[in-house]
């Protein structure tokens, strides 16, 4: 779902060295809050889905958290074609398991981390 939201941003041009640089600004925007608060703040789509991720996470430091590996996995994106990774995107709505499957150790690490902060904030939350 947040990958969708900045691939829109990444793949207005096809050119590869210009398709690399727009997925490392776009990680770089989204992982820096003052930038992602820019962005959301153009677009109300992106705002509902940003409320939508904080009902779910819970907390400020979970959802931060979560920008920021969506910011990394982002970067697993870049040697593909627009095309693909779109693909890939839309297959992992109906297949989770398949996206992570190209994720590093260090990503996968991090998600099940993110997975075990949200859980306890679920078992705080009165």
């Amino acid at each position: 779902m947040i990958f969708l939201l900045f691939l829109n941003l990444v793949f207005s041009d096809s050119d590869q060295a210009i398709q690399k640089e727009a997925y490392s600004t776009t990680s770089k925007q989204i992982s820096n809050p003052k930038s992602r608060a820019e962005m959301l703040r153009q677009n109300p789509k992106a705002q509902a889905m940003d409320k939508d991720l904080k009902d779910l996470v819970l907390t400020d430091e979970n959802q931060k958290l979560i920008y920021e590996l969506a910011a990394e996995v982002l970067m697993n994106l870049q040697d593909q074609t627009p095309e693909q990774a779109l693909e890939n995107l839309q297959k992992a709505q109906r297949d989770p398991s398949s996206f992570g499957a190209n994720w590093t150790p260090e990503q996968k690490k991090k998600l099940k981390h993110l997975v075990e902060q949200i859980q306890n904030a679920r078992k705080q939350k009165p």
